[in-house]
């Protein structure tokens, strides 16, 4: 299993909840900061979209049946027929203030959207999730075509949560877990060639191979000689382009990642702290709590406690 492919096993949905709007011209909705990741599917008719304040449209992306908007961290975001009409600013996004679905009716000047709202299962745990763009974008027709994948989950999706059936929130949940690792791996592969960062180290053959040695055996007191050997470059080369791409050396991201692991087996384990400590590299369960507490700012017991 190569390094990306680990990652995005590793991200799941805790719950998702759907509901689908009408919206007649002239119209426009501010949507506030949101602990979920928001997900909007324009089903009919066409609007602008923005991240930010509602007051200044800063980077408009106009929008089209079938296109899908993902804003994976809850930034407060827009919608609008169009550039200059009023936003109308919403309550907080929530399971209790989604409206429910309206009877849609065949109005060819309305607009209709899907909108949803997606908690990761242990965001904190998985730096791909922390790591991804305010916003996601998925075209109905990429480079003229659409999208193999995108048109017939997003007819599914939009059949569920319209119909409401017995067993629905259940298939809801699995078809989100599916969008959106299909959604990061669209992302990923759109990233330009010269981007810098760790999204593209784990495309990268070699840096990836380094990055799956490292996610998968935390436990082990890995060297930079011994990364860049089974990587097959020289340490010096090896350290060089690990820190250029991740942004910080390869030892201070194996700890780094020892952390995030360590927080995932915390919450979804129930391994007490010193077998915890363990299957992380620790001997010792007051060094593994010094370092887990130095990284997250509570220590383990506690971390626990809070969820």
């Amino acid at each position: 299993m190569d390094a990306l492919s680990y990652m995005l096993q590793m991200v799941r949905l805790r719950t998702s909840i759907y509901t689908t709007v009408q919206l007649r011209v002239p119209w426009g909705i501010g949507i506030p900061r949101s602990e979920a990741a928001v997900f909007h599917e324009v089903l009919a008719g066409r609007c602008w979209m923005w991240i930010g304040d509602a007051r200044k449209a800063d980077s408009p992306i106009e929008l089209a049946a079938g296109d899908v908007v993902v804003v994976p961290h809850g930034h407060a975001h827009n919608f609008c027929d169009r550039l200059g009409s009023p936003i109308e600013m919403l309550a907080p996004m929530t399971a209790d203030t989604l409206p429910p679905p309206p009877d849609l009716e065949d109005d060819p000047k309305a607009t209709q959207i899907i909108c949803g709202l997606l908690w990761f299962d242990d965001r904190s745990a998985n730096p791909l999730v922390s790591m991804l763009p305010p916003l996601i974008q998925l075209r109905a027709a990429a480079q003229g075509k659409p999208a193999s994948w995108l048109a017939p989950l997003l007819q599914v999706v939009a059949l569920e949560s319209r119909a409401a059936r017995l067993g629905s929130d259940a298939v809801l949940a699995r078809l989100s877990d599916v969008f959106v690792v299909q959604a990061i791996r669209a992302h990923l592969a759109e990233l330009p060639l010269s981007e810098r960062g760790w999204l593209r180290a784990l495309a990268d053959a070699r840096l990836g191979a380094a990055l799956q040695l490292i996610h998968q055996h935390p436990e082990a007191h890995w060297t930079v000689a011994q990364l860049a050997r089974r990587v097959g470059l020289s340490r010096s080369s090896f350290a060089a382009r690990f820190s250029e791409l991740v942004g910080e050396p390869p030892l201070a991201y194996a700890t780094r990642w020892r952390m995030h692991y360590a927080q995932r087996l915390l919450r979804a384990s129930s391994d007490g702290v010193a077998r915890i400590a363990e299957r992380v590299g620790y001997k010792a369960e007051p060094a593994f709590s010094r370092a887990f507490k130095r990284f997250v700012g509570l220590a383990p017991g506690e971390f626990r406690r809070r969820g």
